[in-house]
């Protein structure tokens, strides 16, 4: 395409711009047909998907403003896709965390990371707060091995803008449920050598591994660092 253009260049200045349209009229006709589609597919794509989102939005709102807002987040989700759908759910859960019901909260944020309907980003961050939620529920006690393999994707995932914030949960679990200090400082070191890593997450794993340094020759107590 660019000789083409080039020898229109050519054709304008020595006076040939109709053997050139004899020769390649169709071919340009062609490419600026398709550039016109292209640009008036990708104006309408993105002024649907702005209308798309604001009606979605607009759902959410009027579940929240409802006299019982989680059943009415429930439905709202249940008519909605992808990332909307998932923020109602986070929504949902977020308020039943509020009222003491961890467990519940926990079972909304491990159908968003099993149903594989959310995005990718939403459904790493819904198996970091489903641990969160289950390590906070003090009516049953929590499986350490479970939670660690709800968070192994995210851990394994290098994409994943919640991998270092999974690397603090797994040094939390293997350091105060599990007494294995020395596989919680590996996750920790993990984040310290993170060029990248949030300066305020790198400072709170650093007073972490020296909690797990310190204690790490007593094994039997049972003092536990706050999150």
């Amino acid at each position: 395409m660019a000789d083409i253009f080039q020898e229109v260049d050519e054709a304008l200045q020595k006076d040939k711009l109709e053997k050139l349209w004899k020769d390649y009229g169709l071919v340009i006709i062609g490419a600026i047909v398709m550039l016109v589609l292209g640009t008036a597919a990708s104006v309408a794509w993105q002024a649907w998907s702005v209308q798309h989102n604001q009606k979605e939005t607009a759902k959410l709102l009027r579940a929240l403003q409802a006299p019982q807002p989680l059943p009415a987040l429930e439905q709202a989700a249940q008519n909605m896709r992808g990332g909307q759908a998932a923020l109602a759910d986070l929504t949902r859960a977020s308020m039943m965390l509020q009222e003491g019901g961890y467990a519940q909260a926990a079972e909304v944020y491990k159908s968003l990371f099993e149903n594989g309907k959310a995005p990718d980003a939403l459904e790493d961050l819904a198996r970091i707060l489903y641990v969160r939620a289950t390590l906070s529920d003090e009516s049953t006690a929590p499986d350490s091995a479970a939670l660690l393999s709800v968070l192994q994707p995210v851990q394994e995932n290098e994409n994943s803008p919640y991998q270092l914030q999974s690397y603090f949960d797994s040094a939390m679990i293997k350091g105060t449920l599990e007494q294995d200090h020395d596989a919680a400082l590996a996750f920790l070191d993990k984040i310290a050598d993170h060029e990248t890593a949030d300066p305020g997450l790198k400072d709170k794993a650093a007073q972490l591994a020296i909690y797990f340094k310190n204690t790490k020759s007593q094994p039997s107590e049972k003092n536990e660092p706050t999150q």
